[in-house]
């Protein structure tokens, strides 16, 4: 469905965006302010701990790649400056001023569940239970049980509508990645293709919904039949999808340094605030979180890199064996 708004128009897909965003930002909001209108706030669970958890330093590089996954739309940002009016002024603000209400947004959030949830209960859900539900379910408990019950399913709507919302934007976003790398001579020419009066990137959707449906069956036949995971397939493949991420974003920013380096002079429309420590702290930040992930995960991290290496084994086939795979004017 997505793939096909998306296959439209930008206008269409970015619609459909900015419904699912506001609605998103509306339950977030509710959720935060819930505790403290139905009077059920109990600052004392702050201080409560989940039952044999992990050591700090492995539990936090753990939970980071979960958070990660909340976040993860920042760099997704700059795959759409070419369709931004005046992007030069346009993305650092959206950058800094997006990064800022999402990060005040799920943090708020997160405090508000742990002022009416303990750990060990938001650690412990029953099966099919997101912890917004559990959440809702709790605080109207007091007005009936259907109430109650209808509050959680109402809320768990909200959060699969918001899950579609986030769905869209990789559609918006991915891509254009392709298409910009295709068109650049980097991959297959004919994922360049496009269609509409709004040039949208039809073959790189069209291979991109393909792709994601494939992962998915993937994904739940190995919990079924092979590695039987506890995690569903969403949460295996958000886990893969953060892990790749943090090894090339971090590649991204650390390519800052080389790029200054090399050519100190040359005309930079966007500027790096806080260079060279903002930059710098993110990459130690993120090596951390890798190391330990591949500490915590070493199977689950195996498989990813295993992934990342077949992809570069691939890449290159079709290098060495396509003539005018690669741009000829890109000297």
């Amino acid at each position: 469905l997505l793939t096909a708004i998306n296959g439209v128009g930008l206008s269409w897909g970015s619609g459909v965006q900015n419904v699912t965003t506001w609605l998103k930002i509306g339950t977030l909001l509710i959720i935060v302010a819930l505790p403290f209108v139905l009077g059920a706030a109990d600052f004392r669970l702050l201080s409560e701990t989940t039952a044999n958890a992990p050591p700090r330093i492995t539990g936090f590089a753990a939970a980071m790649l979960a958070i990660l996954w909340a976040y993860k739309g920042w760099a997704d940002l700059g795959a759409v400056a070419e369709d931004i009016k005046e992007p030069e002024k346009n993305l650092p603000r959206a950058f800094g001023i997006g990064i800022a209400i999402i990060a005040g947004l799920y943090v708020s959030a997160n405090i508000a569940y742990a002022l009416v949830l303990t750990p060990t209960e938001m650690a412990t859900l029953p099966q099919g239970k997101i912890v917004a539900a559990v959440f809702v379910e709790q605080l109207l408990l007091p007005f009936g049980n259907d109430f109650s019950v209808w509050g959680g399913r109402l809320f768990s709507l909200a959060i699969a509508i918001s899950a579609l919302g986030a769905m869209n934007a990789s559609m918006l976003v991915g891509p254009r990645g392709y298409f910009a790398l295709a068109r650049d001579g980097l991959f297959p020419r004919w994922m360049s293709g496009t269609a509409g009066t709004e040039r949208t990137p039809l073959v790189s959707l069209l291979l991109q919904s393909l792709w994601t449906i494939l992962l998915i069956i993937g994904a739940e036949l190995a919990r079924r039949f092979y590695w039987n995971f506890d995690k569903n397939p969403f949460d295996t493949l958000t886990d893969y999808v953060v892990f790749g991420a943090v090894i090339f974003e971090t590649l991204a920013v650390s390519a800052v340094f080389r790029m200054r380096y090399l050519e100190p002079n040359l005309h930079r429309p966007f500027r790096c605030w806080g260079y060279p420590w903002a930059p710098a702290i993110h990459v130690l930040a993120m090596v951390y979180v890798l190391v330990k992930t591949i500490e915590g995960e070493r199977l689950q991290s195996a498989v990813a890199l295993g992934f990342i290496v077949l992809g570069a084994i691939v890449y290159w086939v079709i290098q060495r064996w396509k003539p005018g795979f690669t741009n000829t004017n890109r000297a």
